[in-house]
C-alpha cells in the first residue's frame, strides 16, 4: 500500500531539507534552494536577480520544488525553505 513510502516521506519533512536530498534537483533547483538556504524568506523578484533565472522559469521551477516538498509559498510572493 505504500505506507512505507508514507513514512519516509513525512520523516524526510520533519527533517528538512539534507543534503542528500539536493542530488534530486537539477542545476537551476539547487541554485534556488541554495539562495533560498541564506535568509529565512525571500521574494520570487530577488531570486530572479540572484540566481540570473527568468521569472517565467522560475515559477515554474519553484511550483516543481514545492511539489517536492523543499520550498513553501508564503504571503506576498515570498518563498523559504520547508522546514
Amino acid at each position: 500500500m505504500g505506507w512505507t513510502n508514507d513514512i519516509r516521506h513525512r520523516k524526510k519533512l520533519s527533517d528538512g531539507i539534507q543534503q542528500e536530498l539536493f542530488s534530486d534537483f537539477s542545476a537551476e533547483e539547487r541554485r534556488i534552494v541554495e539562495a533560498l538556504a541564506k535568509a529565512d524568506s525571500k521574494q520570487i523578484n530577488v531570486l530572479s536577480v540572484e540566481t540570473n533565472i527568468p521569472i517565467g522559469q522560475l515559477s515554474s521551477l519553484l511550483f516543481t520544488l514545492e511539489m517536492k516538498g523543499a520550498v513553501q509559498m508564503l504571503v506576498g510572493g515570498k518563498y523559504k525553505i520547508a522546514r
